[in-house]
């Protein structure tokens, strides 16, 4: 596949990486950073050259690139992006996106949905959203796992990883440094929001159950290490639906060395999962992102999730054996 970049941060970047690998073609792409522009996708990547150069109109490069889909990276709140991605699919392109609450945008931003669904039919391309959280372990894998239940009433999924991979950054972005009054001051304020994507993903879980959401509660505390600063978080969500209740409990801490995912289930019968170590972020995103890239093209028109992707799984030997191209 030709394949429009539009984002060329960590995660961008790495998608990059991979497309190479696996022998797809970068047609072009848009970067925000005023540092990339004109740079070489290859050299912000570090594969070296691939004589295409990133800019940061997007105008120019969506008239110049021959391409058949976009992945597009740049952030997780829909209300941001939702330009962007009418613009890709303006152009003609089908679109992955790993902007967390564009996952399952229905119960939380239902205009925005609407306007996207009906961009991407009139343009005859889809659009969809995945990656790590939501797109993997909290509702797909969620989804795989229930597939030999007679019944389920409770979902709790818990997940404790590590923040150390992090810049200092995007740690001070996290509250990660603040004492306790100031982390709890950022959340109040909304500087510092946590996760995005939670009620999407569990969402994403009760749709493919058929439970319909009745009400969804969230939290997010700071987490004191010896010196009295905060070192990490624990993010709290519940989502009570009409057939059973599903929990995330989220703790991501700096210097964690036993980290897991952890996906329980209670019902007949109960069952839990436990993934260990955690799986990390930010590999894990590119790579659900490449691999469900063939299932986008492949799409119906209009805004789809995770539960439009047939037995998603990774793409590692060209098309599968027995599915129709």
């Amino acid at each position: 596949m030709r394949v429009v970049l539009h984002g060329l941060g960590r995660v961008g970047s790495g998608v990059a990486r991979l497309l190479v690998e696996r022998g797809h073609s970068i047609a072009g792409a848009i970067c925000r950073r005023p540092a990339n522009e004109g740079r070489d996708v290859g050299e912000i990547a570090g594969i070296g050259t691939l004589g295409v150069l990133a800019s940061r109109s997007a105008d120019e490069v969506l008239a110049e690139a021959r391409a058949d889909v976009a992945v597009h990276a740049t952030d997780p709140r829909l209300a941001v992006v939702e330009p962007e991605l009418t613009q890709l699919l303006e152009a003609g392109l089908d679109v992955l996106t790993l902007t967390e609450e564009a996952a399952f945008p229905w119960g939380s931003h239902p205009d925005a949905a609407a306007r996207l669904d009906v961009a991407a039919r009139e343009h005859d391309v889809s659009v969809l959203a995945t990656g790590i959280n939501p797109g993997f372990i909290w509702d797909t894998l969620v989804g795989s796992f229930s597939l030999g239940s007679r019944s389920i009433s409770e979902i709790t999924i818990r997940r404790q990883t590590t923040l150390s991979f992090l810049s200092e950054q995007t740690l001070a972005q996290m509250g990660i440094g603040l004492s306790a009054a100031e982390f709890e001051a950022a959340v109040a304020s909304g500087e510092v929001i946590g996760h995005v994507g939670t009620r999407q993903s569990l969402e994403l879980v009760g749709a493919s159950f058929g439970w319909e959401l009745e009400s969804f509660e969230e939290s997010l505390t700071g987490v004191e290490g010896d010196d009295g600063l905060v070192c990490g978080f624990r993010q709290r969500a519940g989502g009570r639906f009409h057939g059973g209740s599903i929990e995330v409990d989220l703790q991501p801490r700096l210097g964690l060395e036993e980290t897991f995912d952890e996906i329980e289930l209670t019902g007949s019968p109960d069952r839990r999962l436990r993934i260990a170590p955690a799986m990390e972020p930010m590999s894990t995103a590119r790579a659900v992102a490449v691999n469900v890239l063939p299932a986008v093209v492949a799409a119906e028109p209009g805004l789809r999730t995770m539960l439009d992707v047939p037995f998603p799984s990774a793409r590692l030997a060209g098309p599968r054996a027995g599915v129709a191209a």
